[in-house]
């Protein structure tokens, strides 16, 4: 079937509005999770689109960006949220030892998407903390960082199951001429990974050290309640969920 020039002719008009040619930060993240809608939805691959047409160029970089708010308390599962997002689009969080700053290496658009997003969910997250506390009668502090960590391990969850659906998707046709297509795009996601490998190895030639944090749960009841709470935040369709990137909305 023959893809409409007018869709590939939406998807790139979408793409081509970034914060460099003037729009916001949220009309730049909004545009980007349009155009992979789109892409998802017509089963295209960003080759279909520059094949039609040149698209401008979305180069790997590396941005900074300060946890706002953040503090000794809470930065642990501001961190986890901004790696988890990142992760599902295609980008890398990497955290600077003992700052409430990290470290984002992906494509411009990707990238833009990754951070207004984290600032949305954020937002969210604490505000059904704020919420859930208000019936907290002692030790309301760590009740509600426990909420926000919940409610965070739940988000990973369901971006998680989603990518690994939508993947399968992406790659899996039944009928006469389908193979190609899963092909493609099995070959695109490849080459998106592989790419965002060499901007990282490129960013940091030394390789990046590991770690692994762990913390005691400060309130179990917390915890609980925030798993509940994340599984009903509202995500766009396509977070996580798409052949390329995945989108929160």
């Amino acid at each position: 079937m023959t893809t409409p020039d007018s869709i590939l002719s939406k998807i790139k008009k979408l793409q081509a509005l970034t914060t460099d040619r003037g729009a916001t930060p949220e009309e730049a993240a909004t545009a980007a999770a349009k155009a992979q809608a789109l892409l998802f939805e017509h089963n295209l691959s960003q080759c279909d689109v520059d094949t039609k047409e040149q698209a401008g160029p979305d180069p790997y970089g590396k941005v900074e960006t300060t946890l706002e708010g953040a503090n000794r308390n809470t930065v642990t599962w501001r961190r986890t949220l901004l790696y988890t997002i990142a992760k599902h689009n295609f980008c890398t969080a990497i955290t600077l030892p003992n700052q409430t700053k990290m470290i984002v290496i992906g494509k411009r658009s990707n990238v833009e998407t990754v951070l207004y997003l984290n600032h949305i969910l954020v937002r969210e997250i604490e505000r059904l903390a704020v919420e859930a506390g208000r019936t907290v009668l002692s030790n309301r502090a760590a009740y509600m960082v426990s909420f926000c960590r919940g409610a965070v391990s739940t988000i990973h969850k369901r971006l998680q199951e989603q990518q690994q659906a939508s993947t399968q998707q992406a790659t899996t046709y039944s009928g006469t001429g389908n193979d190609a297509r899963a092909n493609s795009n099995a070959v695109a996601l490849r080459t998106l990974s592989e790419e965002l490998n060499k901007a990282v190895c490129h960013f940091y030639p030394s390789g990046l050290k590991t770690s692994t944090v762990r913390t005691r749960v400060g309130s179990t009841d917390g915890y609980r309640s925030g798993q509940q709470a994340g599984a009903g935040i509202s995500m766009h369709r396509g977070v996580g969920s798409r052949s390329a990137a995945g989108y929160l909305n």
